[in-house]
């Protein structure tokens, strides 16, 4: 009976060091791979009165992933990587993770990683992430009618004569001022100035993308006659191009600065603004053959703002003034 249950106990230590031996042989064969830059994206909700963010953004992109895996798995997607032929960028979907209340929510990554498909099908387990956690904003959108206004394709704001309907309504954070927006190319605003143009508004808030509203608005765009309006601007600024040569030996004086501030346009709204924000409304170009000392006389170049100038929205309303200017020597400076 005794020599019995030696026997068992040996037999249980046997199977129990073949059990290790299998248990370190496995962990023998896994190897650990660092993956960087893994993009997490919230996905699209199909509730459009719930916005989910990383704090305001679309995405977040985690620095360091560590996974592990056996080494024959490990060494193919180390090649598949490197040749770019997969990605473990994974989409973030708040409902399944219980977010779906407005607040602030803290995410674990390795966490949320182990689940993911890309790593999941892959056979492999996730060791470390760093950032290891992610704080998720849960926001409930408000249905609200928003004002439309119509941007080109450098998104600067376009003249519309009308909407139709004149609002349009969309989902957007409660204490957000915020507009619909109708982007038009160059084709479509000339076609937009014929007849009305139907066209579906977006809304953007935050940093994500802008989403459409689904709606469909006619947006009519004044006739190109019809658009540009008369403006004097009387505070208009000079620029001076010299070259180098020019530069730290001579100052330019202009002796008819008031005549050169009124300049007469013919523009938009818009054009207007963006040419009075400009540095400077026009160029005296100083040439290194100018004497100095005397009274000279040439016609300014006027820097109109140049998208607007290339889709007609601006012209000048008067001939070029000439400038009346003296180039007068500085001082020199002593070694």
């Amino acid at each position: 009976m005794l020599l019995h249950r030696i026997n068992l106990g040996k037999f249980a230590v046997v199977v129990f060091l073949t059990i290790l031996i299998w248990v370190w042989s496995d962990l023998a064969l896994d190897e650990s791979l660092e993956v960087q830059n893994v993009k997490i994206t919230v996905a699209k909700s199909t509730d459009p009165s719930l916005w989910a963010s990383f704090d305001g953004r679309e995405s977040a992109t985690i620095e360091t992933i560590v996974l592990r895996g056996p080494t024959a798995k490990i060494t193919d997607i180390r090649r598949r990587l490197h040749g770019r032929g997969m990605s473990f960028d994974t989409f973030f979907v708040p409902q399944q993770e219980g977010m779906t209340e407005s607040g602030r929510y803290t995410l674990n990554v390795a966490d949320f990683l182990k689940r993911a498909d890309a790593i999941r099908q892959e056979g492999l387990s996730v060791e470390s992430a760093e950032p290891r956690v992610l704080e998720v904003r849960v926001e409930k959108l408000l249905e609200k009618p928003l004002a439309i206004e119509c941007v080109d394709e450098n998104g600067l704001l376009v003249e519309a004569e009308s909407f139709e309907p004149p609002t349009v309504r969309a989902y957007v954070p409660a204490e957000a001022v915020v507009k619909a927006r109708i982007r038009l190319s160059r084709r479509e605003i000339e076609q937009a100035r014929l007849e009305p143009l139907p066209k579906e508004p977006t809304v953007a808030f935050g940093s994500e993308p802008a989403r459409p509203t689904g709606a469909t608005i006619r947006v009519k765009l004044p006739a190109a006659q019809e658009r540009l309006r008369p403006y004097t601007i009387t505070t208009a600024t000079v620029g001076f191009a010299l070259s180098e040569n020019l530069q730290a030996r001579y100052e330019v004086q202009l002796t008819n600065r008031s005549d050169l501030a009124t300049v007469l346009i013919k523009a938009t709204p818009e054009a207007r603004q963006a040419y009075e924000r400009q540095p400077f409304q026009m160029i005296l170009n100083i040439l290194d053959d100018d004497k100095p000392g005397e009274e000279l006389r040439r016609p300014v170049e006027y820097v109109l703002p140049e998208p607007f100038v290339r889709q007609g929205d601006i012209i000048l309303d008067q001939p070029k003034t000439a400038a009346r200017f003296t180039l007068v020597p500085l001082p020199r400076l002593e070694p």
